[in-house]
């Protein structure tokens, strides 16, 4: 009889330890942010890329920066796509909005496209940081056509506050930091383009 009884309980507590646990995570889009005003500017054509982020931050888990040189991934909240095509989605979005065209290619091509500008972007930073900041670090460069001359290079340091202590309040503001810099190359393309 007592074996009979330990052989239930086993069956019962291995029953429960096997049963499927409920998936918790939770899933981020970085979405772009319709800008404010649009240059109207429907007859340029953009390449974009290649766009780079850093090898920390080509994970699906959301981090966090503790400063001065501390990162934690969130065991919970996880970007639903690869950041680096999601970043370079939204900066091509970004761009065509504040600029007013559709023409956009993204990097990579298989025919070298004909276009008016190219937009390299590496990003060195883009995280959250535990102090309430979405941070955006990136070097960009706008080039005319594909391979031609440098028209515009900087280093832009990007930081928007977080309105509220939540992922998703994190996920949009790094979404902002993003339009922000899309508006950036936009200005930059403007003061160069000799068609505007």
């Amino acid at each position: 009889m007592r074996i009979a009884v330990c052989l239930v309980v086993l069956a019962l507590a291995s029953c429960s330890v096997l049963e499927p646990k409920p998936d918790r995570t939770r899933s981020y889009l970085l979405s772009e942010e319709p800008a404010a005003d649009s240059a109207g500017r429907a007859d340029l054509a953009l390449a974009i890329g290649p766009v780079d982020l850093p090898a920390y931050l080509d994970r699906s888990e959301i981090a966090t920066r503790i400063p001065p040189n501390k990162l934690r991934y969130s065991a919970l909240d996880r970007w639903a796509e690869p950041l680096s095509a999601s970043f370079a989605r939204v900066i091509a979005a970004d761009l065509g909005s504040a600029l007013g065209t559709e023409d956009i290619v993204e990097f990579p091509w298989l025919l070298e496209p004909e276009v008016d500008y190219r937009v390299i972007v590496d990003v060195e930073q883009f995280e959250r940081r535990s102090d309430g900041v979405a941070v955006l670090v990136a070097r960009w460069q706008v080039r005319r056509g594909v391979r031609g001359e440098t028209l515009a290079r900087q280093r832009a340091v990007l930081e928007v506050p977080i309105d509220g202590g939540g992922t998703s309040d994190a996920v949009e503001a790094l979404g902002r930091a993003t339009a922000l810099l899309a508006g950036e190359i936009a200005a930059a393309i403007l003061a160069n383009d000799d068609g505007g």
